[in-house]
This record gives structure tokens, sequence and C-alpha cells, in this order.
């Protein structure tokens, strides 16, 4: 709604897909995992409803965290670095509308 004009006669389907992806980066000498790596990506297809014409693109970000000196901390550091990685993806995807859909 930001970005579409009130006469548009453009209208989407839009289909989003999210793969989350965690992995170990740093591991101590015991082999213990002491940060992770937490990455999402993200297909976007955009389908003109008029035309069947479709706009494909892909989005991927990833952001690293702490192992925490207990589990709660550990889930509080992904759960945060998740909602960054989201932010960033919910900013790219409204520039990349922005830039290649012209109403």
């Amino acid at each position: 709604l930001l970005i579409s004009k009130k006469g548009s006669n453009k209208k989407y389907d839009i289909d989003i897909k999210l793969k989350n992806t965690r992995t170990s980066k740093i591991k101590d000498i015991s082999g213990k995992t002491i940060r992770f790596n937490e990455s999402i990506a993200l297909n976007l297809v955009l389908e003109n409803i008029d035309n069947s014409e479709k706009i494909i693109k892909s989005f991927t970000k990833s952001r690293d965290y702490d192992v925490g000196k207990n589990h709660t901390t550990t889930i509080r550091n992904q759960k945060n670095a998740i909602k960054n990685i989201i932010e960033q993806l919910s900013d790219e995807i409204i520039n990349f509308l922005t830039l290649s859909i012209k109403y």
C-alpha cells in the first residue's frame, strides 16, 4: 500500500517461500559449538493477474550468534538473529518491488 497508487490497474499474486538453515560456525577445542550461523533463503514469485507474467527473485541473508551460558540465552540470541534477518529481507523486498514494478 505504501508504493501503490489508488488508480493502478496492475494486480499481482505473491508467492514467498522461506528456507531457514542453522549451521555450527565455530567450535571450541572440545568440539562444542560456541557460535552458530542462521541463514534464511527467500524465493519471491510475483505473477501479474492480467497477463500471467512472472517476476522471480531470490534473496539470502545470514547472521551469526553466540551460544549463551544457558539455553535460554542461546534461544534469545537465535530469535534476535532471525528477527534482524527478516527485517533486512523485508527492506530488500520493498526496495525490489519499488524498483521493479512501476505503477
